[in-house]
């Protein structure tokens, strides 16, 4: 009897119940091995891609910052020129400006661009010194162009190779308010290039590629790829890139490039750029392949099976409470969270931590805007409560939202913390009206405080603690603006170079703070004191309109000065040099004409020995 024979035997004995077991069990055996295969495999893929799309958006950021050091350059260096056109300023003024803020480049791009140049009041000017050929006409320009017709915005003008230096160049570029001036700056993009190999070399495995918008490639980690434009590449392969990236809606997808098969993730970043990192799929797949095969093997494996599916069904448990919790944690940044529906004049409560808030709401849930406005009420600070019962009137915020999906206020609450409230739109009706809005509140007390000791020392002078020129003058400014003339006063230290000489910085310094010391105590809380630089000073007095009013405050000012007494210099006296000049309300020169009527004084003062002041003679 051969083994056939006797399989046939021990089937018939068994009967058809245990031959349906033996048949069945198998093969749901084998349906469920291939289908945890199959999920796992899945989960393994969106987890690399996941991976991947990740590693896009951090080399994004750091593209960005690159780029927001281009736009706040050329930003910067529009508001000044803007201000000077406005005062009439000559071109070896501007010049002079396009000069001093091409010299102060921020580190990042120093070695990328060679200066800020433009086209203004006519005529072109630059930082750098850069002698235009004969018939060079700005306005013929590409840079000129193209930034006239963005209308203010900052444009890129689309990148050409330098054919002394072979780098791939980019032009910022910027239209003033009057429509025809124009500043600009040549960006050398080896400086994104080997930014590029940087983030290239940090995230193994990968190439990193930076395109516009219309296939110009502005930096690679690949080497020949920089300044190709692949919308238009002989290579096929270059072309279908450029294909697949413009039908992916900004999603992963995959594309052939030398015979292999890329991943592609992809972020965009400023000016219509996107940086992209590609994947090579055999080597990403590659421990995908050895589960797949382990899988295979766990098919005959009952044990093997069991823990595959235990293994997957707590991963996918596991997926939700992240998820629970991640949701958890984004519910814990509000403070109170409310879901408005406003044709109704009702609401959800969704979270609600502030007890004041919560005990005046009671189980109300209709009458929206009384219940919020009663609630308020008790929560907000004196101060703030006007301010924020206007803000948070609800017949009023359709129109004050018009078609902005957010609008937000900060305020003080009854404990003096610092909160932020935010309406967020949810829903909006056909004609664009508002229908349902969430109102947040936010505790940001601690970043509100930080924020504000940041403007503390951006606009105090570090060395005296008095305010520095920009915030000063910026204040000063402003008072003149509203018409509330006064007093300013100009002065500096009488022979200082000979003071840092003869007893070193250290001792000079100690002088500088003894003056603003004096400042201090001479002048009231209202009145503005800065320090322009080095050993020159200003104050500015509202309100006193002649040397018979400013007369005693500058003279207490002088004799504080006087009794100034410092171990480091030896006894020797403090003397400085005073000019004065005055803005009656009715007057409607500028700040810079104040400052030079009290300037020319300043040098008359100092034709006299000893602490002197000299007033302007326009009127006394």
């Amino acid at each position: 009897m051969n083994i056939i024979q006797v399989m046939q035997k021990q089937a018939k004995k068994a009967g058809a119940r245990t031959i349906a077991i033996i048949t069945i069990v198998p093969i749901l055996f084998v349906a469920l091995s291939l289908y945890g295969v199959n999920v796992f495999l899945k989960i393994s893929d969106e987890k690399l891609q996941y991976e991947d799309a990740l590693k896009a958006a951090n080399m994004a950021k750091g593209f960005n910052d690159y780029i927001e050091e281009v736009e706040l350059v050329v930003e910067t260096a529009a508001e000044g020129i803007e201000y000077l056109t406005s005062v009439d300023a000559t071109y070896d003024e501007i010049h002079g400006y396009l000069t001093e803020k091409s010299q102060e480049m921020p580190d990042l791009l120093n070695d990328y661009i060679d200066g800020i140049y433009g086209y203004i009041n006519g005529e072109y000017n630059d930082g750098y010194d850069w002698i235009p050929y004969e018939g060079y006409d700005p306005r013929e320009r590409i840079w000129y162009q193209e930034a006239v017709s963005a209308g203010g915005k900052i444009v890129l003008v689309e990148p050409y190779v330098d054919a002394r230096t072979n780098n791939l160049i980019v032009t910022v570029t910027k239209a003033l308010k009057n429509g025809e001036d124009v500043i600009a700056a040549d960006i050398d993009l080896s400086g994104l290039q080997k930014l590029t190999m940087d983030i290239a070399d940090q995230i193994n495995d990968h190439d990193v590629i930076v395109m516009d918008k219309d296939g110009w490639i502005i930096a690679s980690s690949k080497d020949g790829e920089v300044g190709r434009k692949i919308s238009e590449d002989e290579s096929q392969e270059r072309r279908a890139f450029y294909s697949n990236w413009k039908a992916s809606n900004g999603n992963t997808f995959f594309t052939d490039i030398g015979g292999k098969r890329y991943l592609i993730s992809q972020q965009e970043i400023g000016y219509g750029w996107t940086a992209f990192t590609l994947s090579d799929v055999g080597v990403m797949y590659r421990s995908l392949a050895v589960f797949a095969i382990i899988g295979v093997i766990g098919i005959v494996l009952l044990t093997a099976l069991i823990i595959i599916i235990i293994i997957l069904m707590a991963r996918r448990r596991l997926k939700a409470e992240d998820d629970n919790d991640s949701l958890g944690a984004v519910a814990k940044i509000f403070t109170t969270l409310h879901k408005i529906d406003l044709d109704e004049n009702t609401f959800q409560q969704l979270q609600c931590h502030d007890y004041k808030v919560s005990k005046s709401i009671g189980e109300e849930r209709t009458d929206a805007s009384k219940t919020f406005k009663r609630a308020l009420g008790e929560a907000i600070e004196r101060r703030y409560l006007d301010e924020v019962m206007e803000f948070a009137d609800l017949e009023t915020l359709n129109s004050r939202m018009g078609n902005k999906d957010s609008i937000s206020m900060e305020f003080l609450n009854y404990e003096h913390l610092w909160f932020r409230g935010r309406f967020i739109v949810v829903d909006r009706h056909a004609d664009g009206s508002l229908k349902t809005v969430l109102w947040s509140t936010e505790l940001i007390d601690e970043e509100k405080r930080f924020r504000d000791q940041m403007q503390f020392l951006a606009e105090t002078d570090q060395l005296t603690g008095i305010n520095n020129r920009g915030s000063g003058e910026k204040k000063i400014r402003q008072l003149l603006g509203l018409g509330k003339g006064g007093m300013f006063m100009l002065f500096d230290v009488d022979k200082f170079k000979s003071i840092n000489d003869t007893y070193g910085h250290e001792a000079g310094d100690k002088v500088l703070i003894a003056i603003a010391d004096c400042m201090k105590r001479s002048f009231r809380d209202r009145d503005i004191v800065l320090r322009l630089g080095g050993d020159e000073f200003a104050a500015y007095v509202p309100y006193v309109f002649s040397r018979q009013e400013g007369e005693p405050i500058v003279n207490r000012f002088i004799e504080s000065v006087k009794k100034i007494d410092l171990p480091e210099i030896e006894g020797r006296k403090i003397n400085i040099s005073i000019g004065v000049s005055f803005f009656r309300n009715e007057d409607t020169y500028t700040f810079d004409e104040l400052y030079k009527k009290a300037d020319s004084r300043t040098y008359e003062s100092k034709k006299i020995e000893g602490c002197f002041a000299t007033y302007n003679t326009d009127f006394l």
